[in-house]
């Protein structure tokens, strides 16, 4: 298994973090991977998404997972791919912080697709988890 771990400080609370990372009607206006997302992001929901492949390359594909967590504040998770080849578990994990909401944001993966990948390769997706989480920092403080 091999994980993306990124973490940003949203001066906003947790409760207007959470609206946003749960309104799919809105992932475009601040998530560049994701072209359109279908479903409700709650525990045990099947989603639809059509997106970008993080490295930069262009590629589009669609995307059937099921939400794994939803705790309303506090996490939101969703999983899905083909177990054995690609599969991962991707996370926002939402803490009250003294200047508003410290949001861990990341993916676990594993598979004979991810054990293919040199540790290099693989950390060259974190710049993009990186930049959607300032884009999501810079769509909801802009709300305010």
């Amino acid at each position: 298994m091999k994980k993306i771990e990124t973490s940003i400080i949203i001066n906003a609370e947790v409760e207007d973090v959470w609206k946003a990372i749960t309104d799919v009607a809105s992932y475009y206006k601040w998530n560049p991977q994701i072209i359109d997302i279908k479903g409700k992001l709650e525990a045990n929901e099947t989603i639809y998404a059509e997106i970008f492949a993080p490295d930069g390359s262009g590629t589009k594909y669609g995307f059937e997972g099921r939400v794994a967590k939803a705790e309303p504040n506090k996490v939101l998770a969703w999983e899905g791919g083909t177990k054995g080849i690609l599969f991962g578990y991707h996370y926002w994990i939402l803490e009250p912080h003294e200047n508003g909401t410290k949001v861990f944001h990341g993916e676990d993966m594993e598979g004979s697709y991810i054990d293919g990948i040199s540790d290099e390769e693989f950390n060259l997706l974190k710049p993009a988890y990186e930049n959607y989480n300032v884009k999501l920092k810079l769509y909801i403080e802009e709300q305010k």
